[in-house]
């Protein structure tokens, strides 16, 4: 009877240790299904990205012919009044040829601060609307790569943001707080490659 109590008791040991074991085992398995997968992360300059498309350049160039043009616009204006001011000194002061070379002189002087100030302006916006072109078509084409390729993370790349000295300190602090990239192994940056595929696709349409 005894044997039989102890024979029980083993077997109840027995099965206790398997039960446990194929709990763990099962635990185990479901902590390893459950395991999320790396991120696949990527950097990109995006200074970089600006400087380096081929787009950018052209619509730079196109620009800096518009600004000639308008200078050139500018400079004529300024040429005019010169003239009014050298005819007016050449009339009789207090003459109505006086007077008249001087109100003429005061409208053309008007017309070039206010075209001036009108060609500074439009080219602003311009160089703001360049800009904000480029740079939806950088985001269009990191999502291209992005997606091609399974990165499920891309990061503008500020590590070369510089941190100001001689500052107030909230100025420091807002800068500090501002940078988010702080370390990026060179591997995961693919400036490069989206600046060659965004090059690609400009230079296919162009052609078209």
């Amino acid at each position: 009877m005894k044997m039989n109590n102890t024979a029980s008791g083993i077997l109840i040991g027995a099965a206790l240790l398997v039960t446990s074991i194929t709990a763990f085992s099962t635990l185990a398995r479901s902590n390893a299904v459950m395991a999320p997968a790396p991120t696949v992360v990527g950097i990109v300059d995006i200074q970089k990205m600006i400087n380096g498309s081929t787009e950018f350049k052209a619509r730079g160039e196109q620009r800096k012919a518009r600004d000639v043009a308008r200078q050139a616009e500018i400079d004529k204006l300024k040429t005019e009044l010169e003239g009014l001011i050298e005819a007016g000194k050449l009339k009789a002061e207090g003459s109505p040829e006086s007077i008249k070379a001087h109100a003429e002189a005061i409208v053309k002087r008007a017309t070039l601060e206010a075209q001036f100030k009108a060609y500074q302006q439009l080219s602003d916006i311009e160089a703001g609307d360049l800009l904000s072109d480029i740079h939806g078509k950088i985001v269009a084409s990191i999502d291209a790569l992005a997606k091609r390729e399974g990165y499920q993370l891309v990061l503008t790349d500020d590590r070369n943001m510089a941190i100001p000295k001689n500052r107030p300190s909230e100025d420091v602090i807002s800068a500090m707080s501002s940078r988010r990239v702080l370390y990026a192994d060179p591997s995961i940056d693919i400036t490069d490659r989206v600046l060659t595929a965004m090059n690609n696709e400009y230079e296919a349409g162009k052609s078209k």
